[in-house]
This record gives C-alpha cells, structure tokens and sequence, in this order.
C-alpha cells in the first residue's frame, strides 16, 4: 500500500509536468503563429497601401489620370461647342478641358468641342455656338451629353433622330444655363454666350437625362500607365505643323520639362481668356476627306465613317494609326489604331484631336 501510494504520487508529477510542458509549448506556437500571421497581414496591408498610394484618387477615362479631386467616376462626359472665329478670340476656358477636338465647320472656319469627364470641373467656358452635325456624332462616340447654342439644319436633324440628350442655349428652359458676357458685345452678340459646369449641371437635372455612362463607352480611349510613359516609334517629333485650312494653320512645339506640346495658331501662341497656352500631352491628327454638303451656307461634311490614316504623336515622338467611326447614332464607336493594328494605347494626359482634311495633308511636317 505505501509502494502504491508513492508510485501513484510520482506518476501524478510526472503527468502534471507533462501537461504543464504541453500546455506551455502549445502557448509558444500559437503565439508565433499568430505573430506570423500578424506579420503577413501587415505585409499585406503594406502593399494595398503602396497600390492604393501609386493610383491615388478616381480614374478620369478621357485622361488615364487618376485625379484626387475627380467626382464623375462613372458618369457621362459632357460635351460643348466652342467657336473658333478670329472675333471669338481668345475663348474663355478652352486649355481646360480633357479632350478638346476641332475640325471644318464652313468658310475655312474651325469650331471645338470641348469634352470633360467631369462636370464639376467646367469652368466659364465659351463663347457657345451652334452645333454641326459631325460634332454631334463625335460625341455620340463617347456617350457625352451634348451642349450647344443652336443648329445647322444637318445638326438639328441628327440630334432629333438620334435623340441625343443636349442642352441648346437657344431653348429658354426655366433652368438657366446660357449667358451673355456684354463686355464682347462689341464684337457682335454671336460671340458673347457662355456657361459653366454648375449651371449645365442644373439644367441636366431639370431635362432628367441619364447620367451614368452606358455599358461599353466606360473606357472609349486606352492610356498606358501613369509610371509607363512610351514614346511613339515612327520617329522623332520635337515639333508638328498642319493645317486645317489657310485661315487656320497651326505649329506645336514639344516643350520637354512639361512634357508637353504647346499650341500655336497662325503664327502666334495660341492663348484663352485668361492667358494660358494651350498644351497638349497627347495630340491625334485624323485626317479625312471634308466635302461641301451643297447648301448656301458652305457647311461641310467629313468622311468619318471611312477607314482613315492619321497620327499620333507625344512624348517627342510620332507614329502612324488608323481610324474609323464604327455603327450609327447612340450607338457609334470611335476605334483608333495603332502601326500594327491593335487598339492605340496613349500616355495619360489631355489631348488634342485635330481633324484634319485630306486635302490640307501637305501642310503636314514633323521636324
């Protein structure tokens, strides 16, 4: 009995110090373990961070940009018809915009349209004019919602059949949008109207338009990275001249500290209202065929629908693509491609769309 009692008493010890020594190792690899995983997930969390920090902000699609300030992820770009005639000048807020596009309109004059992927961001901008019917379907490309002030009989017809959302200066909708700057009157009254993003925004609202882009115009243009920026391999571009008629003949000079081209128009920096040059990151020169639609007025139709040639230029060099617009009405895409025939990817930045008649392509040189 005494032997039995020992012996009890020290198998006890022996089992208690066994599961003391358990309880002790099962408490150290639970606490590396955890120390592991914290150390995983903190690792983890460091990456999303550095992602989160390399695109910081909202991605504009018209720009490639991520932009901290951005508020339209999602929404339709806006579009608006800006004039070009030498009484117009110098416009008010046209180096603002994200894309700014110009082509024929009749006589050898240009006219814009100024596209934004934010609303918020339009400042004052004019002075509006009239719409044509090409402009019309440029923005029908980017699923924009179209602001003018006024029509050809061409525009008018397509944006009635296309049923295209637009906000007309011309309208008197109860909401107001379109003003007049009486210090231009003096330049004729057709040269004074004007609007900002807050007031378009107010009339969008009051007409309910459909704002969040629709499914397949979220990305129309391909941008590369923001820290992936290419120079195009046709060649070098340290500067460019064209143009679109011989009242309207452009040079752009690559300024490479801005990595940027700066616009000049006949001869003289190509300035808005408040100053500033107009500068481009990305330019796209589409050329095609601009014929007179025969009326009296001398407005013109261009061969959008074509298969056309053009060029692409930034970062000091240039390289050739081909375009087209694709399909009709709300359902039109604008497809850019590059020298080997995939879709053109450009540095993210704004860029100038030039729409340059075929019959203008001697004026072309890259030097």
């Amino acid at each position: 009995m005494k032997f039995n009692t020992t012996l009890k008493r020290t198998a006890c010890i022996a089992l208690s110090a066994a599961m003391l020594f358990g309880i002790s190792a099962c408490k150290k690899n639970t606490e590396e373990s955890s120390e592991n995983i914290s150390s995983s997930a903190s690792q983890s969390s460091a990456s999303e961070i550095t992602d989160v920090q390399s695109q910081e902000g909202k991605l504009n699609p018209l720009t490639g940009l991520y932009e901290k300030d951005f508020g339209a992820e999602g929404k339709r770009p806006i579009a608006v018809v800006v004039e070009n005639s030498p009484a117009a000048r110098p416009q008010w807020g046209i180096s603002t915009p994200d894309i700014l596009t110009e082509g024929l309109a009749e006589g050898g004059i240009t006219r814009m349209l100024l596209l934004y992927g934010d609303i918020n961001r339009i400042p004052k901008i004019g002075p509006l004019r009239s719409a044509r019917h090409d402009f019309v379907e440029i923005a029908e490309c980017f699923d924009a919602i179209f602001v003018h002030a006024g029509w050809s009989k061409y525009a008018k017809a397509k944006i009635e059949s296309d049923k295209v959302d637009n906000v007309n200066g011309i309208q008197g909708y109860k909401v107001p949008f379109f003003f007049r700057d009486n210090s231009r009157k003096s330049l004729g009254v057709e040269h004074t109207g004007y609007s900002d993003g807050e007031h378009i925004s107010a009339t969008i609202d009051y007409l309910k338009y459909r704002t969040d882009v629709k499914s397949g115009y979220e990305n129309v243009l391909a941008f590369n990275g923001e820290n992936d920026i290419v120079k195009p391999s046709g060649g070098d571009c340290p500067s460019l001249s064209f143009s679109f008629s011989s009242q309207n003949k452009h040079s752009l000079k690559y300024d490479s500290s801005k990595d940027a081209y700066f616009d000049s128009l006949n001869g003289s920096a190509r300035l808005d209202a408040d100053s500033v040059q107009l500068n481009y990151k990305n330019i796209l020169m589409l050329k095609c065929s601009v014929k007179l639609m025969g009326d009296s007025v001398g407005c013109v139709d261009m061969g959008l629908e074509n298969q056309n040639t053009g060029y692409y230029v930034s970062h000091g060099g240039y390289e050739k693509i081909s375009w087209t617009k694709t399909g009709s009405g709300l359902n039109s895409k604008l497809v850019i491609n590059d020298s080997a025939g995939n879709k053109l990817s450009m540095n993210p930045g704004n860029t100038y769309i030039a729409i340059v008649p075929t019959s203008q392509e001697s004026t072309i040189s890259f030097s």
